[in-house]
C-alpha cells in the first residue's frame, strides 16, 4: 500500500487513504459476505501485462494501440504542414 501511495498520491492526501483503508478493511472483516464478493471479481490467475493496453478504443470499431500513436502521428505531421502552408500565405 505504501509503494502505491507514494506513486500515486501527494503527500498531502496519503494519510486520507490511510485511514480509509483501516476503516474498510475493518468493515471486511466483519462482513464475510462483502468480502467474499469482492474476492471473486479479483484475477483467478496470472495477468499478461502484454495484452494491457493493446486496445484503445473498444467495440465495433476497434483500434490497438500502435494504430492510435500512427494516427497520432499523421495527425501531426498534417497539422504542421497545414501550419506551414498557412505561414507562406
Amino acid at each position: 500500500m505504501e509503494a502505491l501511495l507514494t506513486l500515486a498520491i501527494p503527500e498531502e492526501n496519503r494519510d486520507i487513504y490511510r485511514e480509509r483503508y483501516k476503516v474498510n478493511s475493518k468493515l471486511l472483516e466483519q462482513n464475510s459476505e462483502l468480502e467474499e464478493s469482492i474476492i471473486e471479481g479479483l484475477a483467478k490467475g496470472k495477468i499478461d501485462m502484454n495484452k494491457i493496453g493493446r486496445k484503445v478504443f473498444l467495440g465495433e470499431d476497434g483500434i490497438t494501440g500502435e494504430e492510435y500513436r500512427n494516427g497520432v502521428r499523421i495527425i501531426e505531421e498534417a497539422l504542421k504542414e497545414e501550419t506551414l502552408d498557412n505561414r507562406q500565405k
